[in-house]
């Protein structure tokens, strides 16, 4: 096994020590002790976030708790103006210094997609080079990797846990238990 290798699997073993004694205090704690205690581990650790308008409350949080914070946007290329202008006035009013935005791999859309109509035909192919794909090559060496879904938006997410294993890393969901009412709220307050 070479040296990185071995690395990545010490890494992983100790991640997953820290996940097996922290799932549990963690899932009952408030968001923002809970994105205290994420942060306070000082482990690679990232925000994704849609900058969609509810991703506002979350970033709003995260910029309070730590303002350099690692915040990853997946630019498929194919968002409205609307978006990245959104993106750059929130990034500016919340002070996050370090957003850093992804996109799909220009030879893939190339090759894959080179009218731009694959969702068209394809869409989880059309997502996945241009949503999957990029997420992944952002995450690689992310150890914490936080997000903004929250159980009240499908049913699929319906018993989704604060605190989960996702392959390799801890993953934090923060807003888990948020509901819609709670989001419209925390707008007003802001």
């Amino acid at each position: 096994m070479s040296r990185q290798a071995a690395q990545g699997v010490e890494n992983t073993s100790e991640l997953r020590e820290i996940y097996r004694r922290m799932a549990e205090p963690w899932s009952r704690s408030e968001t923002t002790d809970l994105l205290h205690s994420a942060f306070a581990l000082d482990r690679r650790t990232a925000v994704v976030s849609s900058f969609g308008t509810e991703a506002a409350v979350l970033l709003a949080l995260v910029a309070e708790i730590k303002p350099d914070a690692d915040v990853v946007f997946i630019d498929t290329l194919r968002h409205f103006g609307e978006t990245h202008r959104y993106r750059e006035k929130l990034s500016s009013e919340l002070g996050l210094r370090n957003i850093r935005v992804v996109r799909p791999d220009p030879g893939v859309l190339l090759s894959t997609d080179p009218d731009e109509m694959l969702f068209r035909g394809d869409p989880d192919g059309c997502c996945r080079i241009r949503k999957v794909e990029p997420l992944r090559e952002a995450l690689k060496d992310i150890e914490i990797w936080i997000t903004g879904r929250k159980r009240y938006q499908s049913d699929t997410r319906s018993d989704l846990r604060k605190v989960e294993w996702a392959g390799e890393r801890i993953k934090v969901n923060p807003l888990a238990d948020w509901t819609q009412d709670r989001i419209v709220e925390e707008f007003r307050v802001r």
